[in-house]
């Protein structure tokens, strides 16, 4: 499953309480977040607080926010690197969305591709204000930002406080969301680099991208379905934000499908539940099955037998 960097849902946690609203952050596994609680959580907020949330929010992130990769940032060279490490490792911040770099005549483009829709506009606005925001702090207020855009039309409130953020036009309704760099200033040198910090934490944040890649996409469907049997292939692409498609791709290059995954699955948890004294009854409602004569049909699929002569067998 998608996760999110905890130093950035706490960020959130403190920007909520700041405002009045009561919130409480989830760590999952190696201290990040689960994108789908964060998904809650921005949803919520954006209902209490309104269309200016994300522009706020962005507007006040720190570089530390983003835990290693903001270290990284305050130590690098210009601003040029900045952005390219931002593209390379954007995933530990947040795997909702992807960030691209691209340069084009005298300019250097900046998108956010989000793969959520919860509160999207607020999210989205929230990523490019932190980034502007950021960037003018490292770069002690001479960061070369010419243009902001958004592919949505904004709330007119949101448009004017992104203006006075950025300092340049906020388009909507453009095909992207982008901020536009003047590409020769991004050389610019920056005041705090630092090479042997910049070296130490591009170590820190290549292992932590290779354990985060380690999860593979077979292992997010077992724990999906462990979690909730009854969910079906779409489902569960929607929870790891892919779409069915990709998720089947993935699947593919790992030689297996989701249906094959979900009888695995559904096979061990029966074995458990029936281990255990549960009835076939009550094992088949809560593994989604229609009744027990379905249930029973699909056990011996699995295991050559009925529940009743699996368990006899494993008394005798």
């Amino acid at each position: 499953m998608k996760t999110v960097t905890a130093y950035y849902a706490a960020a959130l946690l403190r920007f909520a309480q700041q405002a009045g609203f009561d919130m409480t952050v989830n760590q999952s596994h190696n201290q990040r977040v689960l994108l789908v609680d964060q998904d809650r959580a921005w949803g919520a907020l954006a209902d209490a607080l309104g269309p200016s949330l994300g522009v706020d929010f962005g507007a006040q992130l720190k570089p530390t926010d983003l835990g290693t990769l903001g270290h990284l940032l305050l130590s690098l060279d210009t601003l040029g690197q900045a952005l390219h490490y931002v593209q390379r490792y954007y995933p530990l911040v947040g795997e909702g969305g992807e960030i691209t770099v691209s340069h084009e005549g005298a300019h250097t483009a900046l998108v956010y591709i989000p793969h959520y829709q919860v509160a999207r506009a607020v999210r989205v606005e929230a990523v490019l204000a932190s980034i502007a925001s950021i960037a003018a702090q490292i770069s002690e207020g001479q960061t070369p930002l010419v243009q902001m855009s958004l592919d949505y039309r904004a709330e007119p409130q949101v448009v004017e406080k992104l203006q006075r953020l950025a300092g340049q036009p906020v388009r909507d309704g453009q095909s992207c969301n982008a901020l536009i760099f003047d590409r020769q200033r991004l050389s610019g040198a920056l005041q705090h680099a630092n090479g042997v910090v910049a070296n130490s934490m591009v170590a820190i944040l290549n292992a932590d991208l290779a354990a985060l890649s380690d999860i593979s996409a077979r292992d997010k469907v077992i724990r999906l379905l462990r979690e909730q049997p009854n969910l079906d292939r779409a489902a569960v692409a929607e929870r790891m934000h892919l779409s069915q498609r990709t998720l089947c791709r993935q699947l593919k290059q790992q030689h297996t499908t989701f249906a094959a995954l979900k009888q695995q699955v559904l096979c061990r948890l029966a074995e458990d539940a029936l281990d255990s004294g549960e009835s076939v009854s009550t094992v088949a409602e809560r593994l989604g099955y229609s009744d027990a004569s379905a249930f029973i049909k699909a056990f011996k699929g699995w295991r050559g037998t009925t529940p009743r002569r699996a368990s006899a067998e494993k008394s005798a």
